[in-house]
């Protein structure tokens, strides 16, 4: 039996086929599992609601005829005419526990002469003869419920409800117009945009008048005014009947019936066929999250039980909004809720929704009292809503294939994953997401934090947060806020100068704290715009700082509607600073609707300067730079760039239409020339950035070419134009409509206006007679900016280049082609005549690197961390351990330890003779994988505790317990004095064993210290390190330091006699304490300290001043000679635990020997230098090499086409070749060189130096070499080097795979097939790639720096280094040495097979694998043991 939460399925199977079954689905797969492939680890749940949509679907076609017809309730339920066509109706509805029911009304008196009889399952119908009942009388109901209770009830599917208002109920109308009275559609739905901008409206409060204003004016009045402010689309809340105005329309009481306040439902499908004639699209808030607990007026109790349309008990009531939850997969509720979406649709044209309040749905907690941090825990556990789930996959799926065109957002707070994925890949099916952190980061930051301490890399992590391929919606304010109680932006901003300072006739100088209002709204909107997202999002009135909150009629306020509508008469007056808001929204919309880079791809952030409070970002063809430092300007700055063209200012905030004080002029006549690379972008340009300003450069060809005005065909249709030469254009100007020129039309309906950036102008037919805009000022029709612009259906402008742009146009210039990156790009470090340069943010404590942190800066979306480096650009994971397993196939440790053995049982050198493998050893972290990392500290160090247990030693590992670990059991505690008093500390733990007598104690230390869900070092949202973490790491210190001697593990303690592993500046106070604390009592005599150095560039320091030793961490004052360095900032009052630890500890150990050297020079050394010389000259300091993980072994690949080993390597690697050159596409030719690379796309990993030879590498020059030559590149990272590779790939099909992404298994194919590897970083600590490829017999082409020096054997003299050579490596990082090494590589695989075979088979016999590294670790084990204690 094959359980799920809302049937049973019985099978009669034998178990051989019931084995066989279970085996094929779980080879099936879906698409979100390649995009993201860690979602495999919850795919039980995620197969539940797939295989419960599909079950679903299955039972809707064999039984209802599919889905769509499903969803036709409305034509079942409620009132329909009968299918005799004699005017007679059938009224009919589903009351599953209803003894006796009645429908009552004005028809017959509202009494009980009219029954219903069963129909079995529930429904109850009768036929009402032909005239007995008469368009727009009021009904309702009557029921006798199975306990004898009676219930009037308005109708589930009435199509209106009316108030009684002298009793304030509801009741059901029968709403049946005479043809003549019914509306009928005129225009058709507008196609769905590129660059999806919303208004979001309230019909009833958008008057300027105190009342609640109708479909009509509503369509008379507004609609014009959000196209005029360039919105394409707009969603109306409130749609649906509500008994109670002042829920906002989020307690719906009958859910087919439109809000009867502001008019009947043919106006409004009157004022969605208006917005379709102005080419905006209707959405509509859907409220299927619950359902009004008004039982009187609603669906709640429908039948006089509590479980009709929604689930009984608890179950069905949400505490929080005391509302009622539906029960989704009850068959009726399903059909009642599916046909309610076809309802909208269909019936009223409406042209999607937005699904409101669906965090409440995904989850059996409604996400009440829950935090969600991205870990899949928490969206795939057992607060997981299957059955809601359902449902909102079978919502989705009706909708788009109902009406392709339409658009759905899911208002979700929690970030569940795969919400905006397809259906058919697996996905709940929503279009976008709306991003809900984006507000309310900005108004935490006005509420709490000064302007000058805006922390830039935190607005942009918040702005660029959403998941790959899952798209959102920005707003930087909700209509939420613009309630009573709270604040919209402008009145955080400007408080009570919103009524006093706004005048321009009272103060015609903007007041200090109006000009920061005006200048700060004006680059929020823009930055969320342009950063937040793939769509915008404006609530009614915000664009323009409307002064007034609102406040539904009530008791409180005398049912006063003063403070319940739109000031539009504000914005619109001339000498109020109101229309300067509402000026740039208009402005802002029209630069994205004429260029439509919100919907392009290509988006980089270039620089986040947290000193300058500088943010500059590429978006399209556009670079956006904005200062937000509330005083300093500066001139001359020069920002990096990937466009090799002149840009011009097309936008700016402080333009003088917008109340600014018009700084940047000159970009907008001039244009800036193009500068060499910098900021890790091949080009640059230099601008004057004033204060609290941002500005949009676009390049400069996409501003020539003047304005082109096309009638379009339904323009002409409307007006009845058959001669589109009858019409001309006038050109007008100023206030007074000054006429400035006459321009006609072509016979192809064409006027060009070649010299005009801008144009304000009528459109004049024949005598003389102006067709109007609908939605110009004065009908007038205006552009902003150059480019072709259609005139369509009433008379709106349609730009050629942005959101409905199907092709180019002339007026639309093309932009260039790429040109080929340049032979040498500045990097981000040189030295450049900005007169300031751009700096990097830098990440919490414990980051992997301060290029991984940049890296993840310049994230749009939010990868897996195992599909990007340290969590951060998409790029290639160079895992060392087990955890390699989780993006590859290998099922568990067993499975690896099968692998190790077959491996070493070939041609492998025996192991280093380790000494004392019965010393424990004890490794200590502030993290490790799988429970806790931030990048490969977590991954390295659950390498050692794994290849320690293997070697034979009894290992422990110690972090901190940040969470609920499953299979955890507390094993003790113990009191710790610490900041002055004593701590407990409690450990929790679980034992994983790897074989016999061989085994890794994993010990967690539990304190409320710990728990953080913000991040294991600072919190992600603020960018700041947490203020306890001395106290929080010291005690972790101390916590392992007490471990060994007080937990009883397996029958007996560790002991004293160990070896510790301290693991980067937060465990840097161990050694510390080891020997001030523990040594001076006689503990520890015999143990030992190795400190590994990950990452020199943190190290953890804090005020001695704040911190004293002996009161804060209970040292003696004499430990002060190790702990207290050296900083720029705090001079001598500085505690450094990094350096405490290089001092105390008995060796330092880093990732690689070159690294250890790099840190012992005044470059490389941040400060330690002088420390680590004087401990490398007691022979106390070392690198060693990280190893590589068993999968990468040829000889048992599971990935590659045929394995292979040092006696059969070139049969093998041949098979390879051809299978990889097959799957990727490229010609299958056993004699072209095949040049693989596979990393991250950006500069420091050299890719432009391939980039900017593959034309002369593809070229046959007759040297027998060039021109013989295939490539392949994979990655992901800067879209500028992505665009090389596509383009690279097209232009030399079977010749270059372009890969842009990544796939672990081509990885390993790329290794087996390839015959040499590139690798031109610009440096490499340690590396990876190179060893992966001689472990394969493919020779690696690298730069000689860091790791990359230390693991790839040159070959200089051929005769004298052929065998020992692994490769080639080439210096400076230049692209001549890289073309000449290449060269070298190339001519020997062509012309001189025999050397390149005895390369191949040196590269395979060497051993870069875990066991032998831990061989190197064993050596300084034993050294350090058998050496003296350093202190």
């Amino acid at each position: 039996i094959f359980a799920f939460p809302f049937i049973y399925i019985q099978f009669s199977l034998s178990l051989a086929d019931l084995v066989c079954c279970i085996a094929r689905a779980s080879a099936m797969s879906l698409a979100i599992f390649d995009l993201d492939p860690k979602l495999r680890e919850v795919q039980g749940q995620i197969w539940d609601r797939v295989n419960g949509y599909k079950h679903w679907k299955s039972e809707l076609e064999k039984n209802e005829g599919g889905i769509e017809n499903f969803a036709l309730g409305y034509k079942i339920f409620g009132f329909n005419p009968s299918p005799k066509g004699d005017g007679s109706y059938i009224y009919r509805e589903w009351l599953p526990n209803a003894k006796q029911v009645f429908l009552i009304g004005e028809f017959n008196g509202w009494q009980n002469t009219t029954p219903l009889k069963s129909e079995g399952f529930g429904r109850w119908a009768v036929e009402l003869p032909a005239g007995s009942i008469k368009h727009k009388m009021q009904v309702k109901v009557r029921l006798e419920a199975s306990d004898g209770s009676w219930h009037d009830r308005v109708p589930a599917w009435t199509k209106l409800s009316w108030q009684d208002h002298t009793t304030n109920l509801f009741n059901g109308v029968f709403w049946e117009p005479p043809a003549n009275e019914r509306y009928t559609f005129r225009y058709p739905r507008p196609a769905r945009p590129n660059s999806l901008k919303i208004y979001e409206a309230h019909v009833g409060m958008a008057s300027t008048e105190p009342k609640v204003a109708t479909y009509l004016e509503f369509a008379r009045d507004v609609l014009p005014r959000i196209k005029r402010m360039g919105y394409n689309a707009v969603q109306l809340m409130a749609v649906a009947e509500h008994a109670h105005y002042g829920c906002f329309g989020y307690h719906v009481t009958s859910f087919f019936a439109p809000a009867s306040r502001s008019g009947t439902p043919e106006e409004v499908k009157e004022m969605v066929d208006t917005a379709h004639a102005l080419g905006i699209q209707v959405l509509v808030d859907l409220v299927h999250a619950h359902c009004s607990s008004n039982s009187l007026d609603g669906i709640a109790q429908m039948d006089g039980t509590d479980h009709c349309y929604t689930h009984g008990g608890l179950k069905g009531h949400h505490s929080q909004w005391d509302s009622k939850i539906f029960h989704y997969t009850k068959h009726e509720v399903l059909r009642f809720l599916l046909s309610n979406v076809r309802w909208w649709l269909e019936e009223y044209g409406f042209d999607g929704f937005r699904f409101d309040g669906i965090t409440s749905m995904l989850y059996h907690s409604h996400g009440i009292g829950k935090g969600y941090t991205g870990g899949y825990h928490e969206y795939f556990g057992p607060d997981a809503d299957i059955e809601s789930h359902i449902y909102l996959m079978l919502a989705n799926d009706l909708i788009h294939n109902l009406v392709p065109s339409a658009v759905t957002v899911g208002e979700d707070v929690s970030g569940m994953p795969t919400l905006c994925r397809p259906v058919a890949d697996g996905g709940f099916g929503f279009d976008y997401r709306l991003a809900m952190a984006i507000p309310d980061m900005f108004i935490k930051l006005l509420k709490e934090v000064s302007d000058d301490q805006w922390n830039m890399g935190h607005i942009v992590h918040i702005l660029t947060n959403r998941r790959y391929k899952e798209k959102v919606i920005a707003y930087c304010e909700s209509h939420d806020q613009a309630i009573v109680g709270d604040k919209t932006l402008a009145f955080w901003l400007m408080d009570a100068e919103m009524y006093t300072g706004m005048s321009l006739i009272q103060s015609p100088n903007h007041s200090l704290c109006v000009d920061r209002g005006l200048a700060l709204h004006k680059m929020i909107r823009l930055i969320v715009l342009a950063l937040g997202g793939e769509g915008y999002l404006t609530f009614m009135g915000n664009e323009f700082g409307h002064p007034e909150w609102i406040d539904f009629p009530r008791p409180e306020n005398g049912w006063s509607y003063h403070h319940c509508r739109r000031r539009w008469d504000l914005a619109d007056a001339d000498h109020l600073r109101y229309h300067f808001f509402q000026n740039f929204d208009e402005l802002m919309n029209a630069c994205e609707n004429r260029y439509g880079f919100l919907g392009n791809e290509h988006q980089y952030v270039v620089l986040k300067d947290e000193g300058d409070k500088v943010i500059a970002f590429e978006r399209g063809d556009f670079l956006f730079v904005f200062n937000f430092h509330p005083t300093n300007s500066y001139t001359d700055y020069q920002v990096g760039m990937s466009m090799n063209e002149p840009m011009r200012v097309v936008l700016d905030t402080d333009e003088g239409r917008f109340g600014g004080h018009m700084r940047l002029e000159y970009g907008h006549g001039n244009s800036f020339p193009v500068l060499g690379g910098c900021q890790d972008r091949p080009h640059s340009v230099k601008l004057y950035l004033p204060a609290r300003t941002g500005q949009v450069l676009a390049r400069e060809s996409l501003v020539q070419g003047g304005v082109k005005i096309v009638l379009g065909e339904s323009f002409l249709q409307e007006h009845g134009v058959k001669d589109p030469s009858s019409l001309n254009i006038v050109l007008r100007q100023g206030k007074e409509m000054a006429k400035m020129g006459v321009v006609g039309f072509s016979e192809e309906g064409v006027a060009e206006l070649k010299q005009n950036f801008a144009a304000r102008f009528e459109i004049i037919a024949p005598g003389a007679k102006p067709i109007p805009s609908p939605v110009g000022p004065d009908g007038l029709y205006e552009v902003f900016f150059p480019g072709t612009y259609t005139v369509e259906q009433k008379g709106f402008l349609r730009a050629g280049g942005g959101d409905a742009a199907t092709a180019e146009q002339q007026g639309d210039l093309a932009p260039p082609k790429p040109s080929p990156l340049p032979a040498t790009i500045v990097p981000a470090s040189a030295p450049t005549s900005a007169p300031t340069s751009p700096q990097k943010v830098a990440g919490p404590p414990g980051s992997v690197s301060d290029e991984a942190d940049a890296a993840s800066e310049k994230s749009f979306h939010n990868l897996p961390d195992y599909l990007s480096d340290a969590g951060g650009l998409p790029g290639m994971n160079r895992v060392s351990s087990l955890s390699a397993f989780d993006c590859l196939d290998l099922e568990d440790a067993a499975d690896l330890r099968e692998r190790r053995v077959q491996a070493e049982e070939q041609d492998r050198p025996a192991r280093y003779g380790a000494r004392h493998l019965s010393t424990p050893v004890v490794v200590v972290s502030s993290e490790i994988n799988p429970w806790s990392k931030t990048g490969g500290l977590g991954m390295v160090v659950s390498s050692y505790a794994y290849e320690f247990a293997m070697r034979g030693h009894r290992t422990m590992a110690v972090s901190p317990r940040y969470g609920e670990y499953d299979n955890m059991t507390y094993v003790g505690s113990t009191k710790i004095w610490l900041d002055g008093q004593e701590r407990e500390v409690k450990y929790f733990h679980q034992r994983q064993d790897y074989g016999p007598e061989c085994g890794c104690d994993y010990i967690f230390v539990d304190h409320d210290c710990y728990r953080r869900p913000a991040g294991l070092y600072g919190d992600a949202d603020t960018g700041k390190e947490y203020e306890d973490n001395l106290f929080r790491f010291a005690l972790l210190s101390l916590a392992a330091a007490e471990a060994p001697l007080v937990l009883n593990l397996n029958g007996s303690t560790y002991g004293q006699d160990c070896i510790f592993f301290a693991n980067d500046w937060q465990v840097g106070l161990l050694p510390v304490y080891l020997t001030h604390k523990y040594r001076k009592h006689g503990t520890y005599l015999n143990a030992r300290t190795i400190f590994v150095i990950h990452n020199l560039g943190f190290q953890g320091k804090y005020r001695l001043s704040r911190f004293p030793l002996d009161a804060h961490l209970g040292l003696p004052q004499e430990a002060i000679v190790d702990l207290q360095g050296e900083d720029l900032h705090m001079q001598t009052d500085c505690l450094n635990l990094l350096q405490g630890a290089v001092k105390t500890c008995d060796r330092v150990l880093t990732v690689s020997p070159n690294y250890s050297k790099e840190i012992q020079s005044p470059e490389g050394g941040f400060g330690m230098h002088a420390v680590l010389q004087e401990k490398a000259a007691g022979l106390r300091v070392a690198g060693i090499l990280n190893g590589i993980s068993d999968e990468w072994c040829p000889m048992t690949d599971p990935h590659i086409a045929k394995n292979y080993g040092p006696a059969d390597f070139l049969e093998g690697r041949a098979a390879c070749k051809k299978a990889l050159q097959k799957e990727l596409g490229l010609n299958e030719d056993p004699d072209a060189c095949l040049l693989g690379f596979c990393g991250r796309l950006c500069y420091q990993k050299g890719i432009h130096l391939i980039t900017g030879i593959l034309g002369w590498l593809l070229n046959d020059e007759g040297n027998g070499v060039t021109g013989r030559v295939q490539v392949i590149m994979m990655g992901r990272g800067d879209p500028e080097y992505a665009t090389h590779l596509r383009e690279a790939e097209a232009q030399n099909k079977g010749r270059v795979c372009g890969y842009v992404g990544f796939d672990p298994k081509v990885e390993h194919r790329m290794m087996a097939g390839c015959d040499l590897i590139l690798m031109p970083s610009q440096y490499e600590p340690c590396g990876l790639p190179q060893m992966y490829a001689q472990q394969y017999g493919a020779l690696p082409v690298v730069h000689e720096t860091g790791g990359l020096k230390d693991s790839v054997v040159g070959l200089w003299d051929v005769e004298r280094d052929r065998a020992s050579a692994t490769g080639f490596l080439f210096d400076p990082f230049e692209p001549n040495p890289f073309k000449a090494r290449l060269y070298q590589a190339m001519e020997l695989f062509h012309k001189n097979k025999a050397v390149f075979k005895q390369m191949q088979e040196t590269c395979i016999r060497s051993d870069f694998y875990w066991p032998r590294a831990i061989d190197v670790y064993e050596q300084h084990i034993d050294w350090t043991l058998e050496d003296p204690a350093w202190r």
